[in-house]
C-alpha cells in the first residue's frame, strides 16, 4: 500500500472496534504503522483526551503517506475532540486523506454525506446502498462496494470437533422490543401513523424491497413535489421502521424455532421479551463483545443468520460462522445467490415461508454427516474469499488506484 501509516479509531462502537483491529493487525504484518485514536463515548467532552488525541495525530501524520480508515463517520461526525476550531476537523485540517466503510444503511449519515468532501471514499457492504449513494449524492465522485467478513474465535487448540459442540443452534444477535418500537408510532398523529404503518406493512410482505425504495414510493405518493433534500430528511426520520421490521422478523423466527422445541442460544440482548410457548428452549447469555460470540459460534453446529435490511449485500455473521466450521443458516439476497451455493457450503431459508424454518433445523440436525460436509464447505470457501486478510488485500488495490488529490 502506498500509504505507510493508517489512523484507525477504537472503542465508539465495540463491533467496529473489532473490525478496526484486524485491519490494523493485517497492516502492521506488512510493515505499516498504525495509530489508534480513543473515542469513548462518556469522555466525548474532556480537554485533555482531546488535547492528548489530537497532538498524537499531529505527530504521527507524515504527509503523503498518512491515510485515515474509519467506519459510519466515527470521527468525522463533529466530534469536539477531534475540532479545530467551529467548522472543521483536525483531519481537514491536515487534508488527511479518507476511507469510510458505511456498515449501516446510508440514510443514517445523510447530513454528513452532505457536507462530506469530494474527495472522500466511501465503502458500502450492499450493493443497493451504492445505488442509493451514486443517485441521492452525486457529488461523491468515489464510493465503492466491500462486504464486510468474517474472523476465527482465537484457538488455543484444534477446533472443536462437530459431534463434540455444545450446541446445537446459536443465533448471534441483539433484539429490541416491537413495544418500545410502537410508542413511536402510538405517539405520531393519525395521519403519519397510517402513512407509517403502510410502508411498515409493505416491508413486511414484500421482504425484497429496499428500505429507501419503499420510503421514497410512499413519500412520493404523498408529496410528488418534494424536493431531494426534504425527501433524505423525511426517510432519515422513518429508520425507526427499519429496526421494527427487523426485529419483527427475528421475533417471528426465534418464536418459530422454540416453539417447535428446539433448543436456541441466543446471544445477544432482550431475547426474554419474545413470546413462545417453549421459553424453555431459549438460553440466552446477554450481551456479549464480538470475540466471545465468536467462541459461542465455534461450539455451535449451525449458525442462524438473519440479514438486516440489506437486500443487495450479505453480513460479517455469515461469514464468521463459516470460519468457526459452523453450518450457517441465513436469508439469502442476489449478491449471496451469485457467491454462495444453498445445499453445498450454506442453507437458506426464505422470509415469506418462516414455518419452514424448523423443519429445515430439524433435518439439519438428523443428519449430522451431511450437515457437517456444508460446514466444512463453508469453511473453505470464507477461508478463500471472505476473511478479513481477502478485505485487506481489496482494500490495498482499492486505495493503491486511487487518486486522493481529485
Amino acid at each position: 500500500m502506498k500509504y505507510k501509516r493508517i489512523i484507525l479509531f477504537k472503542d465508539a462502537v465495540e463491533t467496529l472496534t473489532f473490525f478496526s483491529s484486524q485491519i490494523a493487525a493485517l497492516f502492521e504484518e506488512r510493515g505499516g504503522e498504525v495509530l489508534r485514536v480513543s473515542i469513548p463515548p462518556s469522555k466525548e467532552g474532556d480537554a485533555a483526551l482531546a488535547a492528548k488525541a489530537q497532538r498524537d495525530i499531529e505527530e504521527f501524520h507524515l504527509p503523503g503517506a498518512t491515510l485515515l480508515l474509519t467506519f459510519n463517520f466515527i470521527g468525522l461526525s463533529g466530534e469536539p475532540m477531534l475540532a479545530v476550531g467551529p467548522r472543521t476537523s483536525i483531519f481537514r485540517e491536515l487534508r488527511i486523506p479518507c476511507v469510510n466503510i458505511l456498515v449501516d444503511h446510508p440514510l443514517y449519515y445523510y447530513k454528513q454525506l452532505f457536507g462530506a468532501p469530494r474527495n472522500m471514499r466511501i465503502l458500502v457492504t450492499d450493493r443497493t446502498h451504492l445505488a442509493f449513494l451514486r443517485r441521492f449524492y452525486p457529488h461523491l465522485a468515489h464510493v465503492g462496494f466491500m462486504p464486510l467478513a468474517g474472523t476465527a474465535a482465537p484457538e488455543t487448540n484444534e477446533p472443536v470437533p462437530y459431534a463434540g459442540r455444545k450446541y446445537d443452534l446459536v443465533f448471534p444477535a441483539n433484539y429490541v422490543s416491537l413495544d418500545h418500537i410502537n410508542e413511536k408510532l402510538d405517539a405520531a398523529e393519525p395521519d403519519y401513523r397510517e402513512f407509517f404503518q403502510t410502508v411498515i406493512d409493505r416491508l413486511l410482505t414484500r421482504t425484497q424491497t429496499p428500505l429507501d425504495v419503499a420510503f421514497e414510493d410512499e413519500i412520493l405518493r404523498e408529496l410528488p413535489g418534494i424536493s431531494i433534500g426534504d425527501a433524505l430528511s423525511a426517510m432519515r426520520g422513518m429508520l425507526f421502521i427499519d429496526l421494527y421490521v427487523r426485529s419483527t422478523f427475528r421475533a417471528k423466527i426465534v418464536s418459530a424455532i422454540a416453539d417447535a422445541g428446539i433448543p436456541i442460544l441466543l446471544v445477544g440482548k432482550d431475547w426474554a421479551q419474545v413470546p413462545t410457548r417453549h421459553p424453555e428452549a431459549m438460553t440466552i447469555t446477554g450481551q456479549v463483545d464480538t470475540a466471545e460470540c465468536l467462541g459461542y459460534m465455534a461450539q455451535s453446529r449451525i449458525t442462524l443468520n438473519v440479514l438486516p435490511w440489506f437486500k443487495d449485500g450479505s453480513h460479517d455473521r455469515i461469514y464468521s460462522g463459516m470460519l468457526n466450521r459452523s453450518a450457517v443458516l441465513t436469508d439469502f439476497s442476489p449478491y449471496l445467490f451469485e457467491t454462495l451455493k444453498p445445499g453445498e457450503n450454506v442453507m437458506n431459508f426464505d422470509l415469506n415461508r418462516i414455518d419452514e424454518i424448523p423443519d429445515i433445523i430439524g433435518r439439519a440436525l438428523a443428519d449430522p454427516e451431511r450437515t457437517e460436509r456444508i460446514a466444512g464447505a463453508g469453511y473453505e470457501y470464507a477461508r478463500e474469499n471472505d476473511t478479513w486478510g481477502n478485505r485487506f488485500e481489496f482494500l490495498e488495490k482499492y486505495i493503491d488506484g486511487e487518486n486522493f488529490d481529485e
